[in-house]
């Protein structure tokens, strides 16, 4: 079996086909594209015009596909990196027979709905956080919720298990028309901003925080002791500015891009979560694809995002450093086992009632 940082490469090629495939298809929407492809070294052979790739395949005689892949972010973050990485490698390697379209910038849409309109066929890929998880198999939420994993590594444990694999990837592909084409991709830990430091829950107590309405997120952290607030994102500088949310649970990447650090004195590494995105691939798309590009298509969507995780992991301490430099204080002394301990009584909770499992067996993963 071969194994790819995290998910088995096996298991995303054999999961369960959907009925109903279809050959090659086109571009389903327009945009403009964020990295240009590499050239591949090709060579004529025979003087009969037939293309061989590096690797000595020959995709001449292949059908020439596009494909459409979205992003709800701008260009520059993590999943746009993963989708252009992907597009540079398929072009060059099929000498651009593979075409990828990438559409950067929410041109879908938010997460939800675009994650929606590619698994009804209507967009054949996306960068995308774990939000097919959260729509189609929501008992294993846990994998996103906060205090549950360790770090990146134990999360790519997780999502390397059986449970995971059978339960969450091959029924996504079976039932809701997505297919994973990679490992999680690193984001960053998502830590708690506020205007004084935190280092205990105690510091926490009756704060009111920022947190999307996730039901988990909330119930974990009104275990823990602050007030959640609800604030769009795309409204957080203001709320914070404002007073109507005293801090923000928050990946260093946003305190940076959003400019959060104006509003916001203390980054306090709190490290709640492992923030992680991934590509995927309409199921019924992948299916018509001619087997050699099935295989293509997975081998180099997992190198692809492979590589975007270690600017992921890369991109976080430097943009960590780089807000301390800029005045922005780094509380690193923080008590992450205190608040661990605050919100076990909420994690057991939801692992009796929502989620699937127990949380021994994933922390023994």
């Amino acid at each position: 079996m071969t194994k790819h940082n995290g998910i088995t490469r096996r298991r995303v090629l054999g999961s369960t086909a959907v009925a109903g495939v279809i050959g090659s298809a086109g571009c389903t929407g327009g945009g403009s594209d964020t990295a240009e492809p590499t050239e591949s070294d090709t060579e004529s052979g025979g003087g009969d015009g037939t293309t061989t790739s590096e690797s000595g395949n020959d995709y001449e005689s292949l059908p020439e596909v596009t494909a459409t892949f979205a992003s709800s972010f701008q260009s520059g973050s993590i999943d746009n990196i993963a989708i252009a990485r992907f597009k540079e490698k398929i072009e060059a390697e099929t000498d651009g027979r593979f075409s990828v379209n990438h559409v950067p910038g929410g041109a879908y849409g938010g997460e939800v709905e675009m994650t929606q309109t590619a698994a009804q066929g209507g967009l054949e890929g996306m960068g995308v956080g774990p939000i097919p998880i959260f729509l189609y198999a929501t008992e294993h939420w846990y994998t996103s919720s906060p205090y549950v994993m360790e770090d990146y590594d134990h999360l790519l444990r997780v999502m390397e298990s059986d449970m995971i694999q059978e339960e969450v990837y091959d029924k996504i592909a079976a039932e809701n028309g997505l297919r994973v084409m990679g490992q999680p991709v690193y984001v960053g830990r998502r830590n708690v901003t506020a205007n004084s430091a935190v280092r205990t829950p105690e510091d926490v107590q009756g704060m009111k925080l920022r947190l999307p309405g996730i039901d988990a997120w909330v119930e974990v952290w009104q275990e823990i002791g602050v007030n959640p607030t609800s604030i769009p994102g795309n409204e957080i500088y203001s709320g914070l500015q404002t007073g109507t949310a005293d801090g923000a649970a928050v990946d260093a990447n946003l305190v940076e891009s959003s400019k959060l650090n104006e509003v916001q004195s203390h980054l306090n590494l709190t490290k709640q979560m492992v923030g992680n995105r991934n590509l995927w691939i309409n199921e019924e798309f992948y299916q018509g694809l001619d087997p050699t590009y099935q295989e293509l298509v997975i081998e180099l969507g997992f190198e692809a995002t492979a590589e975007a995780a270690e600017i992921g992991i890369e991109t976080e301490e430097e943009t960590i450093n780089q807000l301390e430099s800029n005045g922005m204080t780094i509380v690193r002394d923080v008590d992450v086992e205190a608040f661990k301990s605050a919100a076990t009584p909420a994690i057991n909770g939801l692992f009796e009632s929502t989620w699937a499992g127990t949380w021994e067996e994933v922390q023994q993963m």
